[in-house]
């Protein structure tokens, strides 16, 4: 099994946790993920979420030992790192409607405006369960959003999110 259907398999498992209290982002399996970046309850965990579930995967083949993934809470720090890896790491929306392929397991990120913030950021991580070309939707397994797909969130849950509201895809490893 690849890393990235290994994280998948671990992200759907955790399809249904929740905050408690709810949208307090805090509770004992969201302080797991928050723990596995080095952070404490009541933060954003979204990215945490997806660096738990890699580090999960991982583990079954090298234990303790850290996946070849950023260990990060902080969402953008995630796509300055993709750059740095170098293109084959990432692929915009235009790159899938020209062909490139989205595996099951990569990462795709939202990009917009944060609050007060003047200039649009990355937002928001989550693992692609499955891209479907034909309809252009991607299934996504998300932490710390909610039922409708908001970035501030009160679980994990799948969700369908289409090709164009995505900003980017990275490919963290095979």
């Amino acid at each position: 099994m690849s890393l990235m259907s290994g994280a998948v398999a671990v992200a759907r498992g955790q399809v249904g946790v929740r905050e408690m209290p709810v949208n307090s982002n805090e509770g004992p399996q969201v302080e797991a993920y928050l723990r596995s970046v080095g952070m404490g309850p009541g933060r954003a965990w979204c990215a945490a979420f997806c660096y738990w579930c890699i580090r999960e995967a991982w583990w079954w083949d090298h234990f303790g030992q850290d996946p070849p993934y950023i260990k990060t809470a902080w969402t953008p720090s995630i796509w300055s790192w993709a750059q740095k890896q170098g293109l084959d790491y990432w692929a915009s929306p235009a790159d899938v409607r020209l062909g490139r392929d989205v595996p099951d397991g990569a990462l795709f990120l939202l990009h917009g405006h944060v609050g007060g913030e003047s200039k649009p950021r990355v937002k928001h991580v989550g693992i692609v369960e499955h891209y479907n070309p034909a309809d252009q939707v991607v299934n996504t397994l998300e932490g710390n959003t909610n039922p409708a797909g908001s970035r501030e969130g009160g679980g994990v849950f799948r969700h369908e999110r289409p090709l164009r509201a995505i900003f980017r895809f990275i490919f963290y490893g095979v």
